[in-house]
């Protein structure tokens, strides 16, 4: 099976408040020496890779237990900080459990989200705006190419590439002090505004909890040392759906190509397998994140990369397809 869709939160920090607290952050910053992180223990990866990838599944991603982060020890919190440090210098990426985000509330906001995109066309369209006017809302099947993006960070032209085989709903913050216009909502189904905030604050508290580990692991003076740098954080909360199709994909032609995420941190949740992860290399050899039901995956993103001076690391990550007779491709169920 692979994904049917996907909920995604991207942390976006803003270092934009107060001159003396950048100052502050950036002298930090420049302590950090490349050195070796502590290590954290692995898993094998037994994710199922799809046509385009040639996954290494001896490469471990890390599934870590990070409940004691809320409740334990400060000794239970220096040991998660540990394991998180040694992911995020290794590969990027590390699957959470014991997270504290309620198992209801995914249900509901799997439910409401599932609704949404059964709607008709007409009527998720009625949501697509003007990027200058409203940079979220619906974004229509094979509206994006997330990696032409990667091809001008390099240096390259932009690329044509073929879309990816995915539509999309995002929204943004509802803090006027972020900067953004008032969120656009669906009414079909009628709970969903009432899901998708409930569902965006609890990820935006779940961030935080993984950033004041990120501080312990960092050395930095205090576990909320981070706070200060998301009182108006720019996050988007984004649901990917990968709907049936029943042409094949082009060459080269993937659910999600081949990026690194801008932001601080992303938290996901999939339904199954499909997410591949690469060290940023030309050409990449891709691994497979394994998937852990009611579990979140996290990477990092550009942000903590260069906050970090690339002592951790910002990984090129896709979604693949489904090998070719999967009912995916028939029109049938995932």
């Amino acid at each position: 099976m692979m994904w049917r869709f996907a909920l995604v939160l991207s942390l976006v920090a803003l270092v934009c408040c107060e001159a003396s607290l950048k100052e502050r952050f950036l002298k930090l910053m420049k302590k950090f020496r490349r050195s070796a992180a502590e290590s954290s223990s692995t898993i094998d990866v037994k994710g199922r890779a799809g046509k385009e990838g040639s996954p290494t599944d001896s490469v471990g991603v890390p599934i870590i237990d990070v409940g004691n982060l809320r409740n334990g020890t400060s000794e239970q919190r220096i040991a998660v900080a540990r394991q998180l440090a040694g992911a995020a210098a290794e590969i990027g990426f590390f699957v959470i459990v014991n997270h504290g985000v309620a198992h209801e509330l995914m249900e509901s906001m799997w439910k409401a989200t599932t609704h949404f995109f059964d709607t008709t066309i007409e009527e998720k369209v009625e949501l697509v705006k003007p990027q200058d006017e409203y940079p979220f809302g619906y974004s229509k099947f094979k509206g994006e190419v997330l990696s032409a993006g990667k091809a001008v960070e390099k240096g390259g032209k932009k690329q044509e590439a073929p879309p990816d085989l995915k539509e999309m709903f995002s929204l943004g913050p509802s803090n006027p002090d972020a900067g953004f216009p008032d969120r656009l909502w669906p009414t079909n189904p009628a709970n969903f505004a009432d899901v998708w905030t409930e569902y965006y604050d609890s990820l935006s508290e779940l961030a935080s909890v993984i950033l004041r580990g990120f501080a312990l692991a960092l050395d930095l003076p205090s576990e909320d040392f981070f706070d200060q740098y998301i009182t108006h954080h720019a996050s988007a909360l984004r649901a990917i759906n990968y709907p049936h199709v029943e042409e094949q994909p082009v060459p080269g032609q993937l659910r999600a190509s081949a990026h690194t995420d801008y932001g601080t941190i992303t938290i996901l949740k999939s339904d199954a397998p499909g997410l591949q992860v690469s060290k940023d290399k030309d050409p990449p050899s891709w691994i497979n994140v394994p998937y852990v039901e009611d579990a979140f995956i996290v990477n990092l993103g550009d942000l903590m990369k260069r906050w970090t001076n690339d002592r951790w690391l910002s990984t090129l990550h896709q979604v693949v397809n489904p090998d070719h007779g999967d009912t995916c491709w028939e029109g049938g169920s995932t």
